[in-house]
């Protein structure tokens, strides 16, 4: 159980060295931030600077779906585990690719360590257009000429 407790604290240590080692910043979203509102700034310095990969990543407080352990007494190593809803960090990995555009990789970090991976198809198709050389104006998200 002591386990259990320090694996946050040692993902948490993970997802922060990382990045600095790669000089990627890492950015938190407080208050009625949204990650991707943090986030938009990094990913327009990245496409500046013509860099690709992970530009960013933001740390986020949201409930999820956690289990937790109690002692269910007796022995010490009696226990009841359940599944609660707790707000916990969430850890967005930006990324900008060369085929795909912008996107994101999320990671909770409690188990069962839901993920989720986020391709925009706007960007797909942006991307796809630059790749062939055609000529096209964006606005925001969409396409909205192709010269």
């Amino acid at each position: 159980m002591r386990s259990l407790r320090r694996l946050p604290a040692s993902r948490r240590a993970r997802g922060t060295t990382l990045p600095a080692a790669q000089d990627v910043p890492v950015l938190h979203a407080t208050g009625r931030a949204m990650p991707g509102e943090v986030a938009q700034c990094a990913l327009r310095a990245a496409a500046l600077a013509n860099r690709w990969g992970v530009v960013a990543v933001v740390v986020h407080q949201e409930l999820a779906r956690v289990f937790s352990s109690r002692h269910a007494g007796g022995r010490r190593t009696n226990l009841w585990v359940r599944e609660e809803r707790r707000p916990v960090n969430h850890y967005y990995f930006y990324l900008r690719d060369r085929e795909y555009g912008a996107g994101f990789v999320r990671v909770c970090s409690y188990a069962p360590f839901q993920t989720r991976i986020w391709l925009n198809a706007h960007g797909y198709l942006n991307a796809q257009l630059r790749r062939r050389r055609v000529h096209f104006r964006a606005m925001d998200n969409c396409v909205v000429v192709l010269v």
